[in-house]
């Protein structure tokens, strides 16, 4: 594992968040990496090891995540607040440029973040996100998101991970199942192995408002405003929508 420092920040409603901060040189824009609905910042480990120093590199847990704090209101749960805490953090950081990596909802975040920073970004890196959320999908999320599930064994939940998402990775192996369930999960104080997010950030999204709003569209409308070179990926097949330059 790539070496690295905890580091925190505070939200505009005074949650500590958390990130994973790599170190690399300074004369190369840092990437700043933004996890999916239900993971964290540890998902990005494969990435930091393939960095291995040559670039800074942030890997963010969001509020209710990892060793970020959980949201006094689950409503706050939605990309706009995300983005709140993200933009709090980046002037923080006071990053001269920087390149945003984004899977799913950290893709959503990194598309409304596109327009406020454009003159600042060096790149955008959007994985398994695109302009609509299928029907299916949808429902596919709502039905494991916020389910509380635990696990008696590291094993047990490998498994359990293997059942829900083979079809999503057909190519893994017990090992990987293993890496992705302490990725996804974390042990509990009871001694279970639970998943590692707030159950109650499936709530913004099981009101009847939420349902009826397609927003993806309106936020993949924000990436298309930004100027920076960017492109989309989805396991490891990259379309570019511009050639991107050397960051």
């Amino acid at each position: 594992m790539a070496d690295f420092e905890d580091a925190y920040w505070w939200s505009g409603d005074e949650l500590r968040l958390h990130y994973r901060d790599y170190a690399g040189p300074a004369s190369r824009a840092p990437l700043v990496c933004m996890p999916g609905l239900t993971r964290n910042a540890r998902d990005f480990e494969p990435i930091a090891r393939l960095l291995n120093g040559k670039r800074r590199m942030l890997a963010i847990d969001f509020r209710g995540r990892g060793e970020s704090a959980y949201a006094k209101d689950p409503m706050t749960y939605v990309p706009l607040t995300y983005a709140q805490d993200m933009d709090i953090l980046l002037r923080e950081l006071d990053l001269k440029k920087f390149v945003l990596c984004g899977t799913s909802l950290g893709g959503i975040v990194s598309m409304l973040l596109a327009v406020q920073w454009k003159d600042r970004l060096a790149g955008v890196i959007l994985n398994d996100v695109g302009p609509e959320i299928g029907k299916a999908g949808a429902e596919r999320i709502r039905g494991y998101v916020g389910q509380g599930r635990s696990f008696e064994t590291w094993m047990h939940a490998a498994r359990a991970m293997a059942e829900a998402q083979g079809d999503i990775y057909p190519g893994y192996g017990l090992e990987q199942w293993l890496r992705f369930a302490k990725r996804t999960c974390k042990l509990a104080p009871n001694g279970r192995i639970v998943f590692d997010y707030d159950m109650k950030i499936s709530e913004p999204s099981n009101c009847r408002a939420a349902k009826r709003v397609s927003i993806c569209g309106r936020y993949f409308l924000c990436w298309k405003m930004c100027p920076c070179s960017s492109c989309a990926a989805r396991n490891r097949i990259f379309l570019r929508k511009q050639p991107l330059r050397k960051w």
